[in-house]
């Protein structure tokens, strides 16, 4: 599964949507025919005019599908696109502007500083399902040297880490992180399911693998 086909199916899980690959790939979800390379108008797949993501090769398999089950997500795919399409535009998700800083937007420095660090401890998490990759915690060493790495690639990139970021920030980041008091702490594992608990919404999982893959340089795979 390539990277982008993962993302889709980490955000179809944190919308509690069934996952269905042919979002991104050009088949028809009835019949499963792809549309060729360089297609003509004619040979084009149509989107389902409802949720806009399905796609069919023919008036005969859209009918088929919605009689088969499509009637029932198609709703869900509509509502989650729409929820999603309008925290783009209040910038909720990422900003839309590639000069503004996702964690600039966060209201206080330690909340920014919390999401900063659950973006590392989610992408451990992710890299040990999904790349079966041991490290830091999941490779029963002392995850602070991991982390430490993690902070100094954000330092390096640009449009990451918040206007407010110094050395006296970073030493305060570090600390939280390491404070087994907090819930933010890199000693102990965390889970999708406890992210969306926490912060109360169910799109947090997505903006911190984003900021985690604006940090890393890559995705999953």
């Amino acid at each position: 599964m390539d990277s982008d086909l993962l993302f889709a199916k980490m955000l179809a899980e944190d919308l509690d949507l069934p996952f269905d690959s042919t979002f991104l790939e050009p088949i028809c979800a009835h019949c499963e025919r792809r549309e060729p390379e360089n297609a003509t108008k004619e040979q084009k797949l149509l989107k389902c005019s409802r949720c806009q993501d399905t796609l069919y090769c023919s008036r005969e398999c859209q009918l088929a599908d919605w009689k088969r089950g499509h009637k029932v997500k198609c709703k869900l795919i509509a509502s989650a696109n729409k929820a999603f399409n309008e925290a783009v535009q209040r910038e909720e998700v990422m900003p839309s502007s590639p000069d503004t800083v996702y964690l600039d937007s966060i209201p206080t420095e330690e909340e920014a500083m919390d999401q900063l660090i659950d973006a590392y401890r989610l992408r451990v998490e992710d890299d040990y399902v999904y790349n079966a990759e041991n490290r830091g915690l999941y490779g029963l060493q002392d995850p602070y040297p991991d982390f430490y790495h993690f902070l100094n690639l954000a330092e390096k990139r640009t449009g990451v880490l918040p206007k407010w970021w110094n050395k006296t920030k970073r030493k305060e980041c570090e600390r939280r992180a390491l404070n087994e008091d907090n819930w933010c702490c890199i000693a102990f594992a965390i889970e999708k399911s406890d992210i969306q608990e926490h912060y109360k919404d169910s799109l947090m999982p997505m903006k911190l693998r984003m900021l985690a893959q604006k940090i890393y340089g890559r995705g999953l795979m």
